[in-house]
């Protein structure tokens, strides 16, 4: 090699640091054209560690090779013309470890170690019963089903029913348990799905079910149903607040109010104010000093002076159980 102007010194391989640089060279180069040249380019190794790679992952191996090369991979081989080649692996299905990838070019064959770890956890739904389902005591044992998956393949599945290990797995892909609504009291049952594979990483899912029979009916109870006018000009805002209480087991699900206007009838949810997360009032809340629990409330939007507007409340609990309020005629 011949450097004109200044000394240059140039490294072309430093495991330590990797850069890049454009560089304006003349060069000459002569060899033995029966030599055999090859060498991995990607996954580049560091200094102090192999490649390190996440399972599930599609790792790009690149490299070139002076004649025809191959590569061997957990006992499988890839061939390549001369010249630059690649290659994507995927690592799906294996273990966490130390594995080991083979460049082979005529007689030579050199290696390059890459670490897997896992650090995914597994994938997993509860595809039925479909959450807060009503079951009655007297219905047939039904169907809990559901899938895992994990990319390292190996995956502990834990079933329970409100804390209860009523059956474990040792497999991913799809599961199946069958549940007795008879053997369950009435009220809400909790069914938790946890799975956990070798590297300890853990997912859980969660559904809830509800189980009623014929004396499970006690509607609930509409009360403290309120309003509040605010007057704008020709314009009234108009907000709607009630109280429901349950008389069961079951808590209340959802307030619903039903609108006529014009012969036309709308439906609109009540909400439970600041519950989720628990907020104080503001002070000029008409509410202010009293619990936000379990007042609900609904703006009914804007209506003209002296317009007629009838409206009811439905309530509704977990277990289906419905009760409707007497109709309420508000003069804007």
């Amino acid at each position: 090699m011949i450097l004109l102007d200044s000394n240059l010194y140039v490294v072309f391989v430093n495991n330590a640091h990797h850069a890049s640089a454009i560089i304006d060279l003349s060069l000459t180069m002569t060899g033995d054209i029966t030599d055999t040249a090859f060498s991995f380019d990607k996954p580049r190794s560091s200094l102090f560690d192999h490649p390190t790679f996440n399972i599930g992952d599609h790792i790009e191996i690149t490299g070139s090779a002076s004649d025809t090369s191959y590569i061997i991979i957990e006992n499988s081989t890839i061939s390549f013309p001369k010249g630059s080649w690649a290659y994507y692996w995927n690592t799906s299905g294996l273990k966490p470890d130390l594995h080991v990838v083979q460049l082979g070019c005529q007689e030579e064959i050199i290696e390059k170690t890459i670490r897997l770890i896992d650090v995914t956890p597994p994938d997993i739904s509860i595809n039925a019963p479909a959450h807060n389902q009503i079951f009655d005591q007297s219905e047939p044992p039904f169907d809990c089903y559901g899938s895992i998956f994990d990319a390292s393949n190996m995956t502990s599945i834990e079933l329970s029913i409100d804390e209860t290990i009523v059956d474990r797995f040792e497999y991913s892909g799809h599961w199946n348990i069958s549940i007795d609504p008879i053997e369950l009291s009435t009220g809400i049952h909790s069914i938790t799905c946890r799975a956990v594979d070798y590297s300890g990483n853990s997912k859980t899912e969660s559904i809830d079910i509800i189980i009623t029979d014929d004396a499970s009916y006690e509607p609930p109870i509409i009360n403290n149903i309120s309003n509040d006018l605010k007057v704008f000009g020709n314009w009234t805002t108009v907000t709607i607040y009630a109280n429901a209480i349950s008389q069961s087991q079951y808590p209340i699900k959802e307030l619903k109010i039903y609108l006529s206007n014009n012969s036309e009838t709308n439906i609109k949810k009540m909400y439970l104010y600041a519950s989720n997360p628990v907020l104080p009032r503001h002070i000029e809340d008409p509410f202010f000093n009293l619990s936000n629990n379990p007042i609900y409330g609904c703006s009914l939007g804007d209506f003209y002076k002296k317009e007629s507007i009838e409206y009811w409340i439905e309530a509704i609990d977990f277990s289906g159980n419905k009760n409707s309020s007497p109709v309420m005629v508000i003069e804007c």
